[in-house]
Order: C-alpha cells, then structure tokens, then sequence
C-alpha cells in the first residue's frame, strides 16, 4: 500500500507530496498534474524492475519547464505486511543532450538501511558482524534487483514483489491486441497486452477461480473466457456465450470482435479477479468509465469496493458522476494548478455546506475554489 510519494522536478510536480488512503478518488481539472503523479509511480515501477531503459523514462522535456535546477528526485514509502519502506531516488538529467543517469538511491524501513548508493557505488548493509559489500552497478540501472541477486534479501525481494504486482492502467480497448506469443505478468498502462496479461494470471489457480461468475450477474448471456492456441505458440482470446437465441448451445467470439464497451467489461472485471487473488495490491485506475454505461459501471464499481482486502488499495481517476457519488467527498484527493507555469498541489475538500451533489458542485467550479 502506497502511504507516500514525493515528487520532486519532474513535469509540474514540484516539491510535490501526496499520501493516498485505502480508496481515493482523484479529481482534478484536465492539466492538473493528476496523469504526472500517476505516471511517476509507474516510472518508479519500471525503473527498479528493469523494464524500460531509464533514457526511455526521463529526459530534458521531464524536466519541470520553469526550473533551473537538474535534478530529478521521487520518494516512495510503501507498506508491506508491517514494514514501511521508504525508496528514494535522485536522477542528473542533462538539458543540452547527454543520458540521464543516477546521482543516488537508497532503500530504508525504520531505522533499517538497506542499501545506500552514490552513482555508481552501492553499499549494502548487512547485519550482524558481517562487513558491508560494496560493489558496482551501471548509471543508468538500478541497484535494487542485482542487490537482491547478489544478496538474495528476502525484505528486499517483499519491497520488489509489493512494485510488482501493483496494477497502473488507462485501458484502451481498441489498443488491445487479440493474440499473444507469451503470457505476461506486468499490465502496461494502455492494456495493450491485456491478452498476454490475462494469459498470465490463468496460471493462477485463485484468478482463475475468481473469474467464474463474475460477469454472469451483469451479462446474462456470458459464460467465460477462452485461451485458444492459434500457430505453434500463440494464444488467442474468446468470450464464450450460453444458451443464446437461435442457438442450441455455446459459441464463442473472438475478443477482438466484440464492441469496445463489451471489451472493456471484460477487461474491468478481470481487475476484480485479480484483486481477489492477489492480495493485498494497490490499484491505480485512470478512467475505467470509458466505455461502459453507468448500469454496467456501478455493479463493477461496488465490487471493487467491497472486495477491497485488508491491505489492499483503490485509487481511481475518473469524474465520471456515478463514480464521484458512489465513492463520496471524503475520498476525493483534489489536485490543482493555479496556471501552467505553477505547479501541482493535493487536498483534500471542504465539507459540503450548500447540500448541491459533490459532481454539482464540481461542476459549477465551486471544489477547485474552496480546495
């Protein structure tokens, strides 16, 4: 569970700190910086596991445009089980061309370091009478997961595992690819790979269980989902209706033939499956309500709500009016910009005093002033 994150020359996150709940929504006037703070949690993500190369997630245009300074820094505490870690990172970025690289990173919980780092230097601590270790890693890499090879922590592998597994999505149905060549464990922020995603989480034996019935209550004609082999190793996906008109028993159709709304369906409750087999998770959805009708929307919403685990945490993006309401005022995290040369900030909203709905309100410009 995220409890902090600090955000520092990055877009128009400046000295930027925002400590979410168990449930949030986040809402804020496009601009706003609300998709900056999400994408630095994702770029922390990538960063510490080797998914993209750092020249690939920073560069001189991520740079805050009225800043002098050339330094990057974001902070992440994260709760796992009872152990809040605090990450720390700080990146050199150079505006006239060059690669980024890294000034310095350290991983901590309590009084517990468990490794510092100076550019290319890493010090890892270890406990008991054993020395520290001291050894190289690359400017544009970073030390956690050769830290947990070389040392195999077990603590660090938890921190590791918590990054992981977090789900950052802003699905795009028409984006979705129908088939794929492997199963893949991390969902892209678009569900590009939604197929090879799901593809993945069938190896679950508690996804997979979880899949079962949950669309049926809100698609009659929905039965489940199926992986098909199509050529020598790809997999492709079908829906699989029962008992529909005219038909004397089951039919599938492809995923990619389905509207984009009936896709979408899909891919949301999936989400819930997922949050039911791999608990606890953090979940950052940006606009689920693309797509789909608020008869569809509110069912999915409630589920997610109530399935929530112990642990686990829910944070939306979305001003979609079902959402607003079902969620409430008390979990709003308003995020706000005087102009594009100002930069962002987070709060919370005043009790409502007029009786209007929170999406009225809202919409009559009355949060951003009072915020």
């Amino acid at each position: 569970m995220i409890r902090r994150l600090y955000v520092d020359n990055y877009r128009c996150l400046v000295d930027f700190t925002w400590r979410p709940g168990s449930e949030a929504l986040i809402l804020g006037f496009n601009g706003s910086g609300k998709t900056s703070a999400i994408d630095a949690l994702d770029l922390i993500r990538a960063w510490t596991g080797g998914w993209e190369r750092l020249e690939g997630l920073l560069g001189s245009e991520t740079i805050t445009k009225w800043s002098t300074s050339d330094e990057v820094t974001f902070e992440l505490d994260i709760q796992v089980g009872r152990v809040v870690f605090l990450y720390r990172v700080q990146f050199l970025i150079q505006r006239r061309g060059g690669l980024p690289t890294v000034q310095m990173e350290s991983l901590r919980s309590g009084r517990k370091t468990y490794f510092e780092r100076k550019r290319e230097t890493v010090i890892l601590s270890n406990s008991g009478t054993k020395p520290k270790l001291e050894f190289p890693v690359p400017l544009s890499q970073s030390a956690i997961s050769p830290i947990f090879a070389a040392a195999g922590s077990e603590v660090v592998g938890d921190f590791l595992a918590s990054l992981s597994r977090m789900i950052i999505v802003r699905p795009m149905p028409p984006l979705i690819v129908n088939d794929a060549r492997n199963p893949e464990p991390r969902a892209w922020y678009r569900f590009e790979n939604f197929v090879a995603w799901y593809w993945h989480q069938t190896a679950n034996g508690k996804f997979s269980s979880a899949m079962l019935g949950l669309l049926v209550n809100v698609w009659e004609e929905f039965d489940y989902l199926r992986l098909d082999q199509i050529g020598r190793s790809s997999m492709a996906l079908s829906a699989v209706f029962s008992k529909p008109e005219r038909s004397s028993g089951e039919f599938a159709i492809e995923f990619q033939e389905l509207s984009e709304g009936e896709r979408m369906l899909i891919l949301l409750y999936t989400l819930v499956a997922y949050q039911r087999a791999t608990p606890p998770t953090t979940m950052v959805i940006d606009e689920p309500d693309n797509f789909v009708g608020i008869s569809e929307l509110q069912p999915w919403l409630l589920q997610m709500l109530d399935d929530r685990p112990e642990g686990g945490q829910l944070l939306i993006i979305s001003h979609n009016v079902e959402i607003m309401e079902t969620m409430g005022e008390s979990k709003v995290a308003y995020f706000s910009r005087a102009d594009h040369l100002s930069a962002t900030s987070v709060s919370e909203i005043s009790p409502d005093q007029t009786g209007l709905s929170l999406s009225e309100r809202l919409a009559r410009g009355w949060i951003g002033a009072e915020a």
